[in-house]
């Protein structure tokens, strides 16, 4: 968790204190802020860098962001982390078959090459690169794929947003992505709240 200004927060702007884990719409608000501040905002910063030293540690934020916003709305593919199902679905360049014949996305390649390989291995595999010479936030280029930082964040950002209205527009989705939420927080609401740190809230007797 992130400590700021003595608040244990939740996103730059909802100390969990402030936190109300059983109202969805303003969870969805929380958790907007929690991606846009601690992920994609920052990778936006960095992608931007004069020297360019910051492409490599955008494209692994962005790689973050795609993981938690998969994780904690339930998009899945059978074998993946959620990275390539969430890039299919929200970001349409994503969805062009590998250029090697398979039956791999570049999705599938960006989890693979990009997030597996700057995650585990300080690098980009297979050749691929990362790039602000290209237009489009994926592409490929004499067989090699390629991801440019700066328009990625505002495709991911993009794609956010419209995943959040979806969300947002159907009640039995709210209530979902709500107790999908609670789940993956309950231990951090439970240690906080044996310091006193936070009210005690037990999604069992709500």
């Amino acid at each position: 968790m992130v400590k700021i200004n003595e608040d244990y927060c939740f996103s730059p702007h909802f100390p969990y204190e402030e936190i109300d884990w059983e109202d969805s719409a303003r969870l969805l608000d929380a958790f907007r802020d929690r991606i846009m501040g601690f992920y994609l905002e920052p990778a936006r910063t960095v992608a931007l860098m004069a020297d360019n030293s910051g492409l490599f540690a955008s494209t692994l934020l962005c790689a973050a962001a795609v993981e938690a916003i998969a994780r904690y709305t339930g998009t899945k593919k059978s074998g993946s982390n959620g990275i390539a199902a969430w890039l299919e679905q929200w970001v349409p360049c994503f969805k062009e078959a590998s250029p090697d014949g398979s039956k791999k996305s570049l999705a599938d390649l960006f989890d693979s090459y990009f997030r597996n390989g700057l995650a585990h291995n300080a690098l980009v595999k297979s050749l691929g690169q990362v790039t602000t010479e290209i237009a489009h936030p994926v592409q490929v280029q004499d067989g090699k794929v390629s991801v440019n930082p700066v328009a990625l964040v505002e495709a991911l950002i993009t794609g956010f947003q419209n995943h959040l209205a979806e969300i947002g527009s159907k009640r039995s989705e709210r209530e979902s992505f709500r107790q999908r939420i609670v789940a993956h927080f309950q231990r951090e609401i439970e240690s906080l709240s044996r310091l006193a740190l936070v009210t005690a809230y037990n999604p069992a007797i709500h």
